[in-house]
């Protein structure tokens, strides 16, 4: 069964880029460039795992993004990426509703990389 991975990131480039790649790799890829748009593409498709940048319509969206999906789907893993690693700082909260991120990459990270994180994330979803 083809996996499916969603891309929330507000660089455009980026998001083409690896999607190009894990298509090739098998996955089936939907993207969005805001977290808002991407809550909404959730009510209609259910990934296997969402690759959430932090940083999109303003500093925090991606963890607002990940609170949300804590409330509403919280069967799916999640990787963070980001190109300020102090941003995982925030992952040290006592809340559970960070229990989906299971992987904080820093950007910018080569698709190889990326492709085997998500390979092993998979595995042990």
């Amino acid at each position: 069964m083809t996996k499916k991975i969603l891309l929330v990131d507000d660089d455009i480039d980026l998001v083409e880029q690896n999607k190009m790649i894990l298509k090739e790799k098998g996955y089936e890829v939907l993207t969005s460039h805001t977290a808002k748009d991407a809550l909404k593409l959730l009510e209609s498709n259910k990934p296997d795992l969402i690759i959430l940048d932090v940083m999109m319509e303003h500093r925090s969206a991606g963890f607002v993004f990940a609170r949300e999906l804590g409330k509403k789907y919280e069967n799916i893993p999640v990787i963070l990426l980001s190109g300020d690693q102090q941003k995982a700082d925030w992952l040290g909260e006592d809340d559970n509703t960070w229990g989906q991120i299971v992987k904080f990459l820093e950007k910018p990270i080569k698709p190889d990389e990326l492709e085997n994180v998500i390979q092993k994330v998979l595995k042990n979803a």
